[in-house]
Protein backbone atom coordinates (compact mmCIF):
# COMPACT_ATOMS: atom_id res chain seq x y z
CA UNK A 1 0.00 0.00 0.00
CA UNK A 2 2.95 2.59 0.95
CA UNK A 3 4.58 1.36 -2.47
CA UNK A 4 1.21 1.98 -4.62
CA UNK A 5 0.84 5.60 -2.98
CA UNK A 6 4.19 6.33 -3.35
CA UNK A 7 4.12 5.74 -6.79
CA UNK A 8 0.95 7.96 -7.28
CA UNK A 9 2.20 11.01 -4.97
CA UNK A 10 5.49 10.71 -7.84
CA UNK A 11 3.26 12.02 -10.33
CA UNK A 12 1.87 14.29 -9.01
CA UNK A 13 2.86 18.63 -8.68
CA UNK A 14 4.46 19.88 -5.75
CA UNK A 15 2.57 23.06 -4.04
CA UNK A 16 4.97 25.76 -4.46
CA UNK A 17 3.71 27.05 -1.05
CA UNK A 18 3.28 23.88 0.67
CA UNK A 19 5.35 24.95 3.86
CA UNK A 20 2.68 28.13 4.44
CA UNK A 21 -0.47 28.35 6.08
CA UNK A 22 -3.60 27.58 3.35
CA UNK A 23 -5.85 30.43 3.50
CA UNK A 24 -9.04 29.81 4.94
CA UNK A 25 -10.92 29.95 1.92
CA UNK A 26 -9.39 26.57 0.68
CA UNK A 27 -9.14 24.39 3.79
CA UNK A 28 -12.16 23.21 3.01
CA UNK A 29 -10.84 20.42 0.75
CA UNK A 30 -7.57 18.60 2.36
CA UNK A 31 -6.31 17.35 -0.91
CA UNK A 32 -3.74 19.61 -1.57
CA UNK A 33 -2.41 17.62 -4.74
CA UNK A 34 -4.77 18.12 -6.77
CA UNK A 35 -4.89 21.16 -9.53
CA UNK A 36 -8.97 21.56 -8.92
CA UNK A 37 -9.70 25.28 -7.60
CA UNK A 38 -10.16 24.74 -3.99
CA UNK A 39 -13.92 25.32 -2.91
CA UNK A 40 -14.80 27.64 -0.24
CA UNK A 41 -14.66 26.53 3.63
CA UNK A 42 -18.49 26.41 3.44
CA UNK A 43 -18.05 26.94 7.70
CA UNK A 44 -16.79 30.34 7.30
CA UNK A 45 -20.24 31.89 7.23
CA UNK A 46 -21.41 32.29 10.85
CA UNK A 47 -24.91 31.23 10.05
CA UNK A 48 -24.06 28.18 8.17
CA UNK A 49 -21.04 27.02 10.93
CA UNK A 50 -24.01 27.58 13.59
CA UNK A 51 -26.86 25.48 11.68
CA UNK A 52 -23.83 22.41 11.05
CA UNK A 53 -22.85 22.61 14.69
CA UNK A 54 -26.24 22.37 16.04
CA UNK A 55 -26.88 19.78 13.78
CA UNK A 56 -23.72 17.76 14.95
CA UNK A 57 -24.60 18.41 18.62
CA UNK A 58 -28.29 16.78 17.54
CA UNK A 59 -26.81 13.55 16.32
CA UNK A 60 -24.46 12.91 19.11
CA UNK A 61 -21.33 13.78 17.05
CA UNK A 62 -18.62 11.82 18.70
CA UNK A 63 -16.07 14.46 17.08
CA UNK A 64 -17.63 17.32 18.14
CA UNK A 65 -15.19 18.87 20.52
CA UNK A 66 -12.99 19.48 17.43
CA UNK A 67 -14.85 21.47 15.71
CA UNK A 68 -13.07 24.35 14.24
CA UNK A 69 -14.23 26.41 11.59
CA UNK A 70 -11.18 28.82 11.95
CA UNK A 71 -8.44 26.14 11.52
CA UNK A 72 -5.73 26.08 9.07
CA UNK A 73 -3.08 23.65 8.78
CA UNK A 74 0.29 22.73 6.57
CA UNK A 75 0.80 20.50 3.70
CA UNK A 76 3.19 18.63 5.55
CA UNK A 77 1.12 18.18 8.94
CA UNK A 78 -1.83 17.08 7.15
CA UNK A 79 0.86 13.89 4.79
CA UNK A 80 2.40 13.12 8.40
CA UNK A 81 -1.50 12.05 9.82
CA UNK A 82 -2.44 10.27 6.69
CA UNK A 83 0.78 8.35 6.83
CA UNK A 84 -0.06 7.31 10.34
CA UNK A 85 -3.68 6.31 9.53
CA UNK A 86 -2.43 4.27 6.37
CA UNK A 87 -0.13 2.28 8.90
CA UNK A 88 -2.32 1.25 11.38
CA UNK A 89 -6.35 1.74 10.36
CA UNK A 90 -5.64 1.21 6.26
CA UNK A 91 -3.19 -1.35 7.13
CA UNK A 92 -5.30 -3.42 9.67
CA UNK A 93 -8.56 -3.07 7.33
CA UNK A 94 -6.44 -4.75 4.42
CA UNK A 95 -5.31 -7.48 6.24
CA UNK A 96 -9.02 -8.17 6.87
CA UNK A 97 -9.95 -7.95 3.68
CA UNK A 98 -7.13 -9.72 2.65
CA UNK A 99 -8.76 -12.72 4.86
CA UNK A 100 -11.96 -12.12 3.67
CA UNK A 101 -11.63 -12.93 -0.06
CA UNK A 102 -9.00 -15.76 0.81
CA UNK A 103 -11.89 -17.32 2.75
CA UNK A 104 -14.21 -16.36 -0.63
CA UNK A 105 -11.95 -18.11 -2.69
CA UNK A 106 -11.45 -21.33 -1.36
CA UNK A 107 -14.63 -23.26 -2.84
CA UNK A 108 -13.79 -22.37 -6.21
CA UNK A 109 -10.04 -23.95 -5.27
CA UNK A 110 -11.41 -26.57 -3.54
CA UNK A 111 -13.93 -27.86 -6.78
CA UNK A 112 -10.48 -27.18 -9.08
CA UNK A 113 -8.71 -29.38 -6.29
CA UNK A 114 -11.10 -32.60 -6.89
CA UNK A 115 -13.50 -31.71 -4.02
CA UNK A 116 -16.99 -32.33 -6.33
CA UNK A 117 -15.08 -36.00 -7.17
CA UNK A 118 -14.75 -37.10 -3.68
CA UNK A 119 -18.30 -35.66 -2.40
CA UNK A 120 -19.84 -36.72 -5.31
CA UNK A 121 -21.94 -33.57 -6.79
CA UNK A 122 -23.28 -34.12 -10.37
CA UNK A 123 -21.13 -32.07 -12.73
CA UNK A 124 -23.54 -32.54 -16.09
CA UNK A 125 -27.14 -31.82 -14.61
CA UNK A 126 -29.61 -30.17 -17.32
CA UNK A 127 -32.73 -28.94 -16.75
CA UNK A 128 -35.45 -29.22 -20.17
CA UNK A 129 -39.00 -27.72 -19.67
CA UNK A 130 -39.09 -27.88 -15.89
CA UNK A 131 -37.16 -31.53 -15.26
CA UNK A 132 -33.81 -31.82 -14.22
CA UNK A 133 -31.97 -35.10 -15.54
CA UNK A 134 -28.52 -37.04 -15.80
CA UNK A 135 -27.16 -36.57 -19.58
CA UNK A 136 -26.76 -39.67 -21.11
CA UNK A 137 -25.66 -41.41 -23.62
CA UNK A 138 -28.61 -40.94 -25.57
CA UNK A 139 -27.45 -38.73 -28.54
CA UNK A 140 -31.57 -37.58 -29.29
CA UNK A 141 -31.26 -35.99 -25.70
CA UNK A 142 -30.83 -32.26 -27.25
CA UNK A 143 -33.84 -32.61 -29.96
CA UNK A 144 -37.37 -33.53 -29.78
CA UNK A 145 -39.97 -33.85 -32.04
CA UNK A 146 -43.65 -32.14 -32.12
CA UNK A 147 -45.83 -33.45 -35.12
CA UNK A 148 -43.83 -33.30 -38.63
CA UNK A 149 -41.47 -30.60 -37.36
CA UNK A 150 -38.19 -30.53 -35.07
CA UNK A 151 -37.49 -28.00 -32.76
CA UNK A 152 -34.55 -27.70 -30.71
CA UNK A 153 -34.88 -28.23 -27.04
CA UNK A 154 -33.96 -25.74 -24.64
CA UNK A 155 -31.53 -27.18 -22.64
CA UNK A 156 -30.03 -25.69 -19.27
CA UNK A 157 -26.80 -26.72 -17.67
CA UNK A 158 -27.22 -26.34 -13.75
CA UNK A 159 -24.46 -28.24 -12.17
CA UNK A 160 -24.28 -28.96 -8.33
CA UNK A 161 -21.53 -25.97 -7.94
CA UNK A 162 -23.81 -23.68 -9.66
CA UNK A 163 -26.57 -24.29 -7.20
CA UNK A 164 -24.27 -23.81 -4.39
CA UNK A 165 -23.16 -20.52 -5.91
CA UNK A 166 -26.81 -19.60 -6.20
CA UNK A 167 -27.49 -19.55 -2.66
CA UNK A 168 -24.18 -18.23 -1.64
CA UNK A 169 -25.46 -15.08 -4.06
CA UNK A 170 -28.56 -15.18 -3.01
CA UNK A 171 -28.58 -15.21 1.01
CA UNK A 172 -25.77 -12.13 0.31
CA UNK A 173 -28.18 -9.99 -1.61
CA UNK A 174 -30.80 -10.45 1.29
CA UNK A 175 -28.73 -9.81 3.95
CA UNK A 176 -26.43 -7.16 2.69
CA UNK A 177 -28.46 -3.96 3.69
CA UNK A 178 -29.58 -5.48 7.14
CA UNK A 179 -26.42 -6.22 7.91
CA UNK A 180 -24.87 -2.41 7.29
CA UNK A 181 -27.90 -1.20 9.09
CA UNK A 182 -26.12 -3.20 12.10
CA UNK A 183 -22.76 -2.40 11.43
CA UNK A 184 -24.07 1.71 11.87
CA UNK A 185 -25.92 0.34 15.01
CA UNK A 186 -23.03 -0.86 16.94
CA UNK A 187 -20.18 0.46 15.12
CA UNK A 188 -17.62 -1.41 12.11
CA UNK A 189 -15.23 -1.40 14.44
CA UNK A 190 -17.46 -4.26 16.65
CA UNK A 191 -19.18 -5.87 13.53
CA UNK A 192 -16.05 -5.93 11.22
CA UNK A 193 -14.35 -8.85 13.33
CA UNK A 194 -17.28 -10.14 14.38
CA UNK A 195 -17.98 -11.25 10.40
CA UNK A 196 -14.68 -11.80 9.92
CA UNK A 197 -14.96 -14.28 12.61
CA UNK A 198 -18.05 -16.09 11.69
CA UNK A 199 -17.11 -15.92 8.36
CA UNK A 200 -13.51 -17.74 8.56
CA UNK A 201 -14.95 -20.53 10.74
CA UNK A 202 -17.50 -21.47 8.42
CA UNK A 203 -14.73 -21.33 5.63
CA UNK A 204 -13.08 -23.63 8.17
CA UNK A 205 -16.26 -25.74 8.57
CA UNK A 206 -16.48 -26.17 4.81
CA UNK A 207 -13.70 -29.00 5.17
CA UNK A 208 -16.47 -31.16 6.80
CA UNK A 209 -18.34 -31.13 3.48
CA UNK A 210 -19.78 -34.79 2.39
CA UNK A 211 -22.78 -33.97 0.20
CA UNK A 212 -24.11 -31.07 -1.95
CA UNK A 213 -26.48 -30.45 0.63
CA UNK A 214 -24.15 -29.42 3.21
CA UNK A 215 -22.09 -27.35 1.02
CA UNK A 216 -25.18 -25.20 -0.07
CA UNK A 217 -26.06 -24.74 3.78
CA UNK A 218 -22.57 -23.83 4.55
CA UNK A 219 -21.81 -21.36 1.13
CA UNK A 220 -25.57 -19.66 1.88
CA UNK A 221 -24.44 -19.24 5.65
CA UNK A 222 -21.19 -17.97 4.56
CA UNK A 223 -22.63 -15.63 1.75
CA UNK A 224 -25.54 -13.98 4.65
CA UNK A 225 -22.59 -13.40 7.19
CA UNK A 226 -20.73 -12.22 4.65
CA UNK A 227 -23.02 -9.73 2.80
CA UNK A 228 -22.09 -6.73 4.78
CA UNK A 229 -18.57 -6.65 5.02
CA UNK A 230 -17.43 -4.67 2.49
CA UNK A 231 -19.87 -1.82 2.82
CA UNK A 232 -19.25 -2.01 6.28
CA UNK A 233 -15.50 -1.84 5.45
CA UNK A 234 -16.58 1.16 3.35
CA UNK A 235 -17.99 2.81 6.06
CA UNK A 236 -16.00 2.61 8.46
CA UNK A 237 -12.93 4.05 6.57
CA UNK A 238 -15.32 6.97 6.12
CA UNK A 239 -14.69 7.94 9.34
CA UNK A 240 -11.27 8.61 8.87
CA UNK A 241 -10.87 10.00 5.66
CA UNK A 242 -12.22 12.53 3.28
CA UNK A 243 -14.00 11.61 -0.10
CA UNK A 244 -10.82 12.07 -2.40
CA UNK A 245 -8.71 10.13 -0.15
CA UNK A 246 -11.06 7.49 0.08
CA UNK A 247 -11.22 7.01 -3.44
CA UNK A 248 -7.18 5.94 -3.40
CA UNK A 249 -7.89 3.64 -0.28
CA UNK A 250 -10.30 2.15 -2.03
CA UNK A 251 -8.43 1.46 -4.97
CA UNK A 252 -6.10 -0.38 -2.63
CA UNK A 253 -8.34 -2.35 -1.25
CA UNK A 254 -9.81 -4.19 -4.35
CA UNK A 255 -5.57 -4.50 -5.43
CA UNK A 256 -5.79 -6.59 -2.34
CA UNK A 257 -8.46 -8.25 -3.41
CA UNK A 258 -6.58 -9.84 -6.18
CA UNK A 259 -3.31 -10.22 -4.36
CA UNK A 260 -5.57 -12.49 -2.18
CA UNK A 261 -7.27 -14.14 -5.46
CA UNK A 262 -3.40 -14.90 -6.63
CA UNK A 263 -2.02 -16.41 -2.98
CA UNK A 264 -5.56 -18.80 -3.09
CA UNK A 265 -4.39 -19.99 -5.97
CA UNK A 266 -0.91 -20.63 -5.35
CA UNK A 267 -1.86 -22.02 -1.52
CA UNK A 268 -4.78 -24.59 -3.64
CA UNK A 269 -2.08 -25.89 -5.81
CA UNK A 270 0.37 -26.43 -2.35
CA UNK A 271 -2.43 -27.77 -0.34
CA UNK A 272 -3.43 -30.50 -3.58
CA UNK A 273 0.00 -31.57 -3.77
CA UNK A 274 -0.50 -33.28 -0.31
CA UNK A 275 -2.72 -35.96 -1.95
CA UNK A 276 0.76 -36.89 -4.02
CA UNK A 277 2.77 -37.72 -1.41
CA UNK A 278 4.59 -40.08 -0.82
CA UNK A 279 3.09 -41.14 3.26
CA UNK A 280 -0.83 -41.40 3.25
CA UNK A 281 -2.76 -38.30 4.56
CA UNK A 282 -5.79 -38.24 7.09
CA UNK A 283 -7.48 -35.30 4.93
CA UNK A 284 -7.65 -34.72 1.14
CA UNK A 285 -5.90 -31.68 -0.06
CA UNK A 286 -8.94 -29.49 -1.01
CA UNK A 287 -9.83 -30.36 3.15
CA UNK A 288 -6.41 -28.95 4.15
CA UNK A 289 -7.38 -26.06 1.84
CA UNK A 290 -10.04 -25.44 3.55
CA UNK A 291 -8.74 -25.57 7.13
CA UNK A 292 -5.79 -23.19 6.19
CA UNK A 293 -7.56 -20.48 5.07
CA UNK A 294 -10.31 -20.69 7.56
CA UNK A 295 -8.00 -20.69 10.85
CA UNK A 296 -5.44 -18.30 9.74
CA UNK A 297 -7.30 -15.57 9.24
CA UNK A 298 -9.85 -16.19 12.04
CA UNK A 299 -7.08 -16.18 14.50
CA UNK A 300 -5.72 -12.75 12.73
CA UNK A 301 -9.20 -11.25 12.43
CA UNK A 302 -9.35 -11.93 16.72
CA UNK A 303 -6.01 -9.95 16.68
CA UNK A 304 -7.45 -7.35 14.86
CA UNK A 305 -10.32 -7.25 17.15
CA UNK A 306 -8.56 -5.36 19.73
CA UNK A 307 -6.39 -2.46 17.89
CA UNK A 308 -9.56 -1.53 15.80
CA UNK A 309 -10.13 2.36 16.50
CA UNK A 310 -14.32 3.07 17.16
CA UNK A 311 -13.05 6.53 15.62
CA UNK A 312 -10.58 9.45 15.01
CA UNK A 313 -10.78 10.72 18.84
CA UNK A 314 -12.56 7.33 20.34
CA UNK A 315 -10.33 4.55 21.41
CA UNK A 316 -10.24 1.47 23.83
CA UNK A 317 -8.19 1.54 27.10
CA UNK A 318 -5.94 -0.78 25.68
CA UNK A 319 -5.56 0.84 22.73
CA UNK A 320 -2.30 3.60 22.24
CA UNK A 321 -2.85 6.96 20.37
CA UNK A 322 -2.88 7.22 16.50
CA UNK A 323 -2.69 10.96 15.98
CA UNK A 324 -1.74 13.72 18.15
CA UNK A 325 -4.40 16.20 19.49
CA UNK A 326 -3.69 18.87 16.91
CA UNK A 327 -4.02 15.88 14.22
CA UNK A 328 -7.19 15.19 15.03
CA UNK A 329 -8.34 18.57 15.47
CA UNK A 330 -7.40 18.56 11.48
CA UNK A 331 -8.42 15.57 10.53
CA UNK A 332 -12.26 15.56 11.64
CA UNK A 333 -12.40 19.24 9.87
CA UNK A 334 -10.83 17.98 6.97
CA UNK A 335 -13.39 15.17 6.57
CA UNK A 336 -16.36 17.43 7.52
CA UNK A 337 -15.63 20.33 5.51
Amino acid sequence: FIITMKFFNRFKRRDSQEDLKISKLETNNSNFNNNRNKPVNPFLDPTTSEWWFESFSKAKYENIVHYNPELTWTKKEENKLLTKLNLTVMLMVSLMFFGFHINKASFGDALRGGMAYDVDMQSSRYSMNGDSFDYGDDEDIVRYNSGDTSYGAALTVQTDAQRVMYAERACQIILAIPSVLVAKKIGPHIWLPIILCIYCALGGLSSLINETATAIGIRAAMGGVGAGFIPSCVLYLSYFYTSDQLAMRLACLWIVKTVADIFSGYLAYATDRVEYSPKPTAIDGWQLLFVAEGLVPLLGAIIIAFFLPPSLTEKKKWQREILTEHEKEIQVNSVLR
